[in-house]
């Protein structure tokens, strides 16, 4: 993920680094580990400290690609899409069109996308995968269990998907980066589910790669946010809740961890110092996003919401026929490079959650992503973009989404979570 930024205080670098082993080059493919590429997040924090630099090697590669250029939209990126021949249409959204968010944005506009540009990698430790567009120097990162920390394991991939009622599946897929495979650095992406007969409650976390337990950030993040969410749903509906006090309650919950942090460092007879959010940040930060849908329609309505607590995840919808409409983006879609920066990662933010609101029509599907896939979908147009569209309109198994989401680009090296709902009826 990203670089939180933060007021001009400075950063009292009072906690130690996790305990760091260098990692030996890695040979040996895994068959479930998906690599690819826009470049990983770390936290902006003023008067912090350089970041490690990374590893020769990943030096070396990424002499070949510059990973923070995204390709322009639609077709003007070097080396990646020069097939102009069927460019992306804009749709304006009808009178009619089912996603009507429920605050006063600008009229939703839809990009077609163009026809996929795929082919099946041939040979090597990826052969068998779908290179979308170019692949750069992707093909050379090999796959590793091996990792930068001391006894941390996070399992490469994970992946869920099921029918929830007649008219409603999910599926959520978190898979790590090829610049984490490079690095040592475990997965940082994480996400947790939770549903009761009402609602079902899929949080998204985005831990901020300079922290070196923030894949610990992200999975409390998410834990938590999705524990609450469905707590305060018991007793009211989406629009009713106290969503800064979802926000508090996974703030806290990241500043607990920080804490405890601390206190292994001094020793059980010592009290540690009392450490500030950013301090913390240093250590572990996270972004965290929920999407929230009804387990069936109701009177003929399936209105979903996104609960943005911190950080860039990009929402989208997916209509079949009018293509991709980009409904929340925590980036400058306009930009030509990603900014991998975010403002407000837990614990620092997550006071002010941003609550929206869209009902969903039959055929559809909502799609919350970390910035993993986002950066590389764009507005839609992209290679990526162009390859999800056809591979994301119908409901997934387990096994069709780990594949689908395991593509080869040029420009996909971060970790990658994305939570999807399907309106089947």
């Amino acid at each position: 993920m990203e670089k939180p930024t933060t007021p001009d205080d400075p950063i009292v670098d009072s906690e130690p680094p996790a305990q760091e082993r260098t990692p030996a080059p890695v040979q040996e493919p895994q068959t479930t580990s998906p690599e690819q590429a826009p470049q990983p997040r770390s936290p902006v924090l003023p008067d912090a400290s350089p970041s490690t630099p990374p590893f020769d090697a990943f030096a070396e590669i990424q002499e070949l690609f510059n990973p923070a250029e995204v390709d322009a939209e639609p077709s003007a990126h070097a080396g990646v899409e020069t097939d102009a021949a069927e460019p992306p249409q804009l749709v304006a959204d009808d009178s009619e069109a089912a996603l009507l968010p429920t605050d006063q944005r600008e009229e939703l506009r839809w990009t077609r996308p163009a026809a996929p540009d795929d082919v099946s990698v041939q040979e090597g430790v990826y052969r068998g995968r779908t290179q979308v567009g170019e692949a750069g120097a992707m093909l050379r990162i090999l796959p590793s269990v091996r990792s930068k920390l001391a006894g941390a394991f996070v399992p490469d991939s994970i992946v869920d998907s099921g029918i929830v009622s007649d008219s409603v599946s999910i599926g959520v897929i978190s898979i790590k980066g090829a610049s984490h495979h490079l690095s040592g650095i475990p997965r940082q992406d994480a996400y947790a589910i939770g549903s009761d007969d009402s609602w079902v409650v899929i949080g998204i976390a985005d831990g901020v790669s300079e922290g070196k337990l923030s894949h610990v950030a992200a999975t409390e993040a998410a834990r938590v946010a999705v524990t609450e969410s469905i707590r305060a749903l018991t007793a009211s509906d989406p629009a009713d809740v106290s969503w800064p006090e979802v926000g508090r309650k996974a703030r806290e919950a990241i500043r607990a961890l920080g804490k405890r942090r601390a206190q292994q460092q001094v020793g059980p007879t010592d009290t540690a110092p009392e450490i500030s959010d950013r301090t913390i940040a240093r250590i572990m930060s996270t972004t965290c996003d929920l999407l929230i849908a009804p387990t069936a329609r109701k009177d003929g309505s399936l209105r979903v919401w996104r609960v943005r607590i911190s950080g860039d995840g990009s929402l989208y919808v997916l209509d079949p026929t009018q293509g991709w409409g980009l409904l929340g983006n925590g980036k400058d879609a306009a930009s030509s490079t990603v900014d991998n920066s975010v403002g407000d990662p837990l614990p620092i933010g997550g006071e002010h959650p941003d609550i929206e609101s869209w009902e969903l029509r039959p055929g559809q599907a909502i799609i919350l992503c970390t910035d993993g896939f986002g950066d590389v979908i764009g507005e839609g147009a992209l290679p990526v973009g162009r390859y999800l569209f056809d591979a994301w309109q119908q409901p997934l198994d387990t096994t069709q989404l780990l594949f689908t989401s395991s593509f080869v680009n040029t420009n996909a090296d971060d970790d990658r979570t994305a939570a999807i709902v399907w309106a089947t009826a």
